[in-house]
């Protein structure tokens, strides 16, 4: 399952946020919300949406996936294990 995101150029760094979360999907199971703010993917601040959906892809492939949010404004890691799912779209 993959959440659809948005960039957006936050003071202080790029994020994304998850503008659609699948219900009973990976996110969901583990309380991704719509309109999450996602400062880093795999450990790494989302520069450039072309990055960050290639690293997605490399830990879909692996099974798991690890987003950093804002939750009240603090950073939360959820660390998800993925169904097995199609390669992203560009």
């Amino acid at each position: 399952s993959k959440a659809e995101i948005v960039a957006y150029r936050l003071k202080g760094g790029d994020a994304l946020v998850a503008t659609r979360v699948k219900s009973g999907g990976a996110g969901d199971r583990v309380g991704l919300k719509e309109a999450a703010v996602v400062v880093a993917v795999c450990g790494k601040p989302p520069a450039y949406l072309a990055e960050t959906g290639k690293a997605i892809e490399e830990h879909i492939k692996k099974g798991d996936l690890e987003l950093t949010i804002l939750n009240g404004g603090k950073e939360e890691t959820l660390k998800m294990l993925l169904d097995k799912a199609p390669p992203l779209s560009p």
